[in-house]
């Protein structure tokens, strides 16, 4: 009776090990970046991309470097009109090459944000509404991230009395998909946090959003 107790506790560990552990399925994310000496590309490194996986990087669909086996390239001969693209190549052989990324002019991407409008009151309160906290996640099951922001207002007046905390999230073009006013009992006006956490815990392909109250 012990062999099998002993048995069926190995089986049930051996079912845990070879588990495989929950992950996003994102696109490339291949990011194309203007600098002083032409540009500088990246791309994301899926997690089933473990070993024996190399990268061709293309410049306006022309092969311009391959059998990489780093996820970044320096190329020297582009400029802010080209665009680029990257395939994975494996044992199979060579992948679908990803959506075409074109070259940022700064090394950061700027995103604007929606207004901020009172409900109550109906001000603009958009100048006092200071963002606090923020997320990423892939909300809409496209393969790119979204962002998931806390704005809190910072100047409780009787003015801006009603601008309450909220959570909004954007595309990475700036598309505000949807916005929730946490209204006044998630908010003391002293500067307390409502932090957020954004990941597809259901597997479904869309991320789910945690508030911390």
């Amino acid at each position: 009776m012990k062999k099998i107790y002993i048995l069926a506790l190995f089986m049930s560990c051996a079912s845990v090990v070879l588990a495989q552990r929950q992950m996003e399925k994102l696109d490339r994310g291949l990011v194309a970046v203007k600098t002083a000496t032409g540009v500088f590309t990246s791309w994301r490194i899926t997690g089933d991309e473990f070993y024996g996986t190399k990268y061709n990087l293309y410049r306006d669909g022309v092969l311009i470097a391959e059998g990489l086996d780093v996820s970044n390239y320096q190329d020297a001969a582009g400029t802010s009109a080209n665009t680029y693209t990257v395939a994975a190549v494996t044992a199979n052989g060579i992948g679908q090459q990803s959506k075409a990324a074109s070259v940022w002019s700064t090394q950061y991407l700027q995103i604007p944000l929606a207004k901020v409008i009172d409900p109550k009151t109906g001000h603009d309160v958009t100048s006092v509404m200071q963002i606090t906290d923020a997320s990423v996640a892939d909300l809409d099951g496209d393969g790119q991230y979204e962002l998931v922001i806390e704005r809190q207002n910072t100047d409780f007046t009787v003015g801006n009395d009603s601008a309450y905390t909220r959570f909004e999230a954007y595309t990475l073009s700036g598309t505000r998909l949807w916005s929730v006013n946490l209204g006044p009992n998630m908010k003391d006006g002293n500067g307390s946090e409502n932090a957020c956490f954004a990941f597809d815990f259901d597997e479904d392909g869309k991320a789910e959003i945690i508030f911390r109250g």
